[in-house]
């Protein structure tokens, strides 16, 4: 009896071992995939202020890149999406920027613009991935400002051997091209005599005059009059010298307009 109970204790335990438990169910692994936002970028159009002839001119398509050593990365607005640092460039068939400008890889359009007129380009940012947004832009250059003509009034001096004076000077200008013409006004009255017997206690004038203009540089003269005159443009104001002889004796003078 007792073997007999022994052989079944036996046989239930190899039916326990050979039982296998279920494993618990694993529940299923989510992978996530993140995609980039689609890339982006705007600019109004035509692109404000515009550019000027002869003056320097930058803009930037990237909000964030305001010289050439800039990068245009992850901290851009404008523009945004993709797989930034971007860079850009002009698509291929769509125009140019106005002669003198140039697209850096950045972003910035920089240079000096050499004509008037309006051109139209298409510029392209380009992601890390090659993906790219564009744009169609339009850029107008105007013509040079013309910053001399008009009225010009304020102070002058002039002084030879035996007197010195001072007092107004007045000019209107009009420019066309490189050349100039007007008038001049001046009211001088006597400040100092160093010789007695040879001054006047006052000088007084009003003349046509004729000149040119290189950059910020006037050079003009009195018709019939070897009075000429010479002043460079700073801001609003024409700061300049002038000289007449006369019977031998030399006069010069200083002279600071401003701009009404």
């Amino acid at each position: 009896m007792k073997r007999l109970v022994i052989i079944g204790l036996l046989i239930a335990v190899m039916v326990l071992v050979s039982c296998k438990v279920p494993d618990k169910p694993q529940p299923d692994t989510i992978k996530l995939v993140t995609r980039a936002d689609p890339m982006r970028m705007t600019h109004g159009t035509p692109l404000q202020p515009p550019a000027e002839v002869g003056k320097q001119f930058t803009y930037s398509f990237c909000s964030s890149v305001t010289k050439k050593t800039d990068i245009c990365g992850e901290e851009s607005i404008n523009p945004t999406g993709g797989k930034p640092p971007y860079h850009f460039q002009l698509d291929s068939g769509y125009g140019f920027p106005p002669t003198g400008l140039t697209l850096n890889q950045n972003g910035l359009l920089q240079g000096t613009p050499q004509a008037k007129g309006t051109s139209q380009f298409r510029v392209c940012a380009v992601d890390l991935k090659a993906d790219q947004v564009c744009q169609t832009i339009t850029l107008e250059v105007k013509p040079p400002e013309d910053d001399f003509s008009g009225r010009w009034s304020g102070t002058a001096t002039q002084t030879d051997a035996a007197c010195d004076f001072e007092g107004t000077m007045a000019m209107v200008l009009k420019r066309v091209g490189n050349d100039v013409t007007g008038t001049i006004d001046l009211d001088l009255g006597l400040k100092k005599t160093k010789i007695e017997g040879f001054c006047v206690p006052r000088r007084a004038a009003t003349s046509a005059l004729s000149g040119t203009i290189d950059g910020d540089h006037l050079t003009f003269q009195l018709p019939d009059s070897t009075f000429t005159g010479e002043g460079d443009l700073t801001g609003n104001k024409i700061v300049g010298t002038t000289s007449v002889e006369s019977a031998g004796v030399l006069t010069t003078g200083v002279f600071t307009v401003t701009k009404e």
